[in-house]
């Protein structure tokens, strides 16, 4: 039987002499992998449509196994992005993390376009030319810390960011910590009891709390100071490490 996806690549490897293996995230089924053979010889009409992070659709013969890959209509291949170091080696690190992530044949329609906003908000970065290097960074940085942690919301990751996890009061002002392990933020006072935490700003809380509750392209003009992001990539990468 053939079937059509609406996917993302997230990934290639190399098989064999001529053929591939690919892994895509689809609107219909999820994360699936399938091999496209002889995609590699010069003559070969579907590599162009199959580079990582295209947008589009597969068809895909299946019988045993994964099936394969027998046709493909690339919609975006986000040219502006590739064509943009800082952006394109953002994006590889992210889409690797997603993969990381990422169970096979788990549909979920939200996380797919929470994947493919981030492509065009990013593709959104590498197109403006009105801006300096420095925002154009700080941007890449609020975008990518950004749709990680909405990811994880909707993977089931919740951020506490309201009360102390430890003792349930209201989180003040200042003074507070962020632990992955408790899964959120902890009070001045509790923070004596437990072990790895890091410090959280307020500002850096507030970046947190925005993320869960708006859309990423939203963040796109958002101003950010220099600290702020450091912290707040402290926090990501530190969570992260501790669920994978």
């Amino acid at each position: 039987m053939e079937y059509k996806y609406t996917s993302i690549i997230l990934e290639k490897r190399n098989k064999g002499e001529t053929d591939r293996f690919y892994v895509f995230y689809t609107l219909e089924k999820g994360k699936i992998g399938v091999k496209a053979q002889g995609v590699r010889r010069p003559q070969s009409k579907l590599a162009g449509n199959l580079e990582n992070f295209n947008f589009g659709h597969i068809f895909v013969a299946r019988g045993k196994g994964s099936g394969r890959i027998i046709g493909a209509i690339a919609e975006n291949i986000f040219p502006a992005l590739r064509k943009n170091w800082e952006t394109l080696s953002s994006v590889f690190e992210t889409i690797a993390i997603f993969n990381r992530l990422t169970d096979y044949e788990e549909k979920d329609v939200e996380i797919f376009k929470l994947l493919l906003e981030y492509l065009f908000s990013m593709e959104k970065v590498a197109a403006v030319k009105e801006i300096s290097s420095e925002e154009t960074r700080k941007r890449i940085k609020i975008l990518k810390s950004g749709f990680l942690i909405q990811f994880l919301l909707l993977s089931g990751y919740r951020l506490e960011t309201k009360t102390c996890v430890v003792c349930g009061e209201k989180i003040a002002a200042e003074g507070n910590y962020f632990s992955s392990p408790k899964g959120g933020l902890i009070c001045s006072r509790c923070s004596m009891t437990v072990s790895r935490k890091i410090a959280i700003s307020a500002n850096t809380i507030k970046l947190v709390r925005l993320f869960s509750y708006h859309r990423l392209s939203s963040f796109l003009k958002l101003k950010v100071g220099d600290k702020e992001i450091e912290n707040l990539e402290l926090v990501v990468r530190d969570f992260l490490r501790w669920i994978i």
